[in-house]
């Protein structure tokens, strides 16, 4: 699997005019999309790497951008962290076993945003709508934790991206080999892999 990353930067590189038919559609309908670094930046990635025939999924926060690209489904989320309120998910979009493995991660800022990254992916992937957020993310099963989404049990993993970012992308097939790749300032951004399964 292919890991596309772009900051905002980038953003001077959109091309307006290079817009896939249903980008096309979404800017004639919202103008305002094309004045977003987010939106901007995650153009110019699907611009610039091609399809070639490969499975894609697109995330975009705070100025960057990512694109995963696999032989296979694949899911991709991209989250600026920053300050957050988690207390509402406890009740609403939290699996009993997602609450013991906060608690082993001490319900850190990180930990919550793993498991945010990991459950948006999962929906991607699974080709599911966000209001299944509660039927998707981690789960513990023979004393091991798996992803799990669709009735079905996917590989992943969460990487600190830069130090401001967290992103996950999830896949159906056991040792995929992640390559990542970085435009502009991102050429050089420093990855570190959190937590995988």
């Amino acid at each position: 699997m292919d890991v596309y990353v772009a900051g905002r930067d980038c953003a001077a590189y959109y091309d307006d005019a290079a817009l896939d038919t249903n980008d096309a559609v979404r800017v004639a309908h919202r103008p305002a999309l094309a004045r977003r670094d987010d939106w901007r930046v995650s153009r110019f990635l699907k611009q610039r790497v091609a399809a070639d025939g490969r499975c894609r999924s697109l995330s975009h926060s705070g100025g960057a951008a990512l694109l995963a690209c696999a032989e296979s489904v694949v899911g991709a989320d991209l989250e600026r962290l920053r300050p957050r309120d988690f207390r509402a998910w406890q009740d609403n979009i939290l699996h009993p076993h997602e609450h013991i493995w906060l608690a082993r991660h001490g319900r850190t800022l990180t930990a919550h945003y793993a498991l945010w990254t990991l459950k948006e992916a999962l929906l991607k992937a699974a080709g599911l709508a966000f209001a299944d957020l509660a039927d998707v993310g981690i789960r513990q099963h023979g004393g091991h934790w798996r992803l799990c989404a669709d009735g079905r049990v996917w590989h992943g993993a969460v990487w600190r991206v830069g130090g401001d970012f967290a992103a996950a992308c999830v896949w159906r097939q056991a040792g995929e080999t992640v390559c990542w790749h970085g435009f502009g300032a991102w050429q050089t951004v420093r990855v570190a892999e959190w937590c995988g399964f």
